[in-house]
């Protein structure tokens, strides 16, 4: 499905990837605060539904640790198994980054990043977020020889455990040219931070 690379055309990718994400994020940004202002004043918010908005905490991003455990698949370390660094870069309440680094496994070590549609469902009472689940696509790079790049799906949860801890369960597959998936399943803590 996706070819070797050359060093050479590989970085080029590769930058024109960053390009188009952090652009795509930027196009976010400046959309989401359109949304609000976009009601017209007649329908504005009741003073105690905007203090109780403004009072609901935020998603949080976090960087952290845990592993991966292969389910199929030779390609990569996402397949066998390894050590993970896990993130989660929040773009808004819905749209986040999740991201997944295996590496110390017995195949190539690889690298992921999804961007993830998020529904996160909040306590009743303290309106803080209990569980957050998340589905999403992406990428997958990997450097065995070269650098390839393969598509990726990636589905889990979110669950803050403190303030400060979110735990993370998440399921990534990826589709290399070898014909066979790597699956395997990620799971780790998080320090949390805005």
């Amino acid at each position: 499905m996706f070819p070797q690379l050359s060093k050479d055309s590989a970085a080029a990718i590769n930058c024109r990837i960053l390009f188009v994400f952090f652009g795509a994020i930027a196009i976010v940004n400046v959309l989401s605060p359109e949304v609000g202002s976009a009601q017209p004043e007649s329908k504005q918010d009741s003073p105690s539904a905007t203090t109780e908005k403004q009072n609901m905490p935020p998603a949080k991003s976090y960087l952290g640790i845990g592993g991966t455990i292969g389910l199929t698949g030779n390609t990569s370390s996402l397949g066998t198994g390894g050590f993970s660094i896990l993130s989660k870069t929040v773009l808004n309440d819905f749209l986040a980054i999740h991201g997944n680094n295996v590496v110390f496994g017995s195949a190539t070590a690889s690298s992921s990043n999804a961007l993830t549609l998020n529904f996160p469902i909040r306590g009743s009472n303290s309106q803080d977020i209990m569980i957050s689940p998340f589905i999403g696509g992406g990428i997958q790079i990997r450097n065995d020889g070269g650098t390839f790049v393969s598509p990726l799906v990636v589905g889990g949860v979110d669950i803050p455990i403190s303030k400060s801890l979110t735990g993370t369960v998440r399921v990534e597959t990826a589709f290399p040219n070898t014909g066979k998936a790597d699956v395997g399943i990620a799971v780790g803590i998080g320090y949390s931070f805005f």
